[in-house]
């Protein structure tokens, strides 16, 4: 494909956290790694956040509040784990089993405070720039 090396061998990879828990899942533990980088003995990466929230001046408050109160509830976090291999916001919902070989994520340091928006907003454009060169090298 357009972002593979030599004979096929990947050029670069997007990795989470969670991704040896899925490999342990569909049967084939180790397989995958997570890739969060290290440096001075602290492993280091992205969090990935998902939210929802009730929009001002709703005019369905009392049904607003139940859908949050329902995606927050045990049934549905429940699901996040095997399904979107992330950990569920409800702390009170026990994680399968193979979350044990997933990266705890109070082991990474997040670096989503590492940069302002407005280091992202003026950043972004040269970022994506370079990253299409290096990754065409490989095309």
């Amino acid at each position: 494909s357009e972002f593979s090396g030599p004979a096929g061998a990947p050029a670069f990879v997007v990795s989470y956290t969670t991704d040896p828990a899925y490999a342990a899942f569909s049967g084939t533990p180790g397989v995958y790694n997570s890739t969060a980088p290290w440096w001075n003995g602290s492993a280091y990466g992205w969090r990935t956040i998902y939210g929802a929230a009730i929009v001002h001046g709703s005019t369905h408050r009392a049904l607003d509040e139940d859908l949050i109160n329902w995606l927050l509830a045990p049934p549905v976090q429940s699901l996040l784990p095997t399904n979107e291999w992330e950990y569920p916001a409800n702390s009170t919902v026990p994680l399968p089993s193979v979350f044990q070989y997933a990266e705890p994520p109070a082991s990474i340091t997040p670096l989503n405070g590492a940069l302002t928006p407005d280091e992202i907003a003026s950043g972004l454009p040269g970022w994506l720039t370079e990253w299409l060169t290096l990754a065409k090298r490989w095309g």
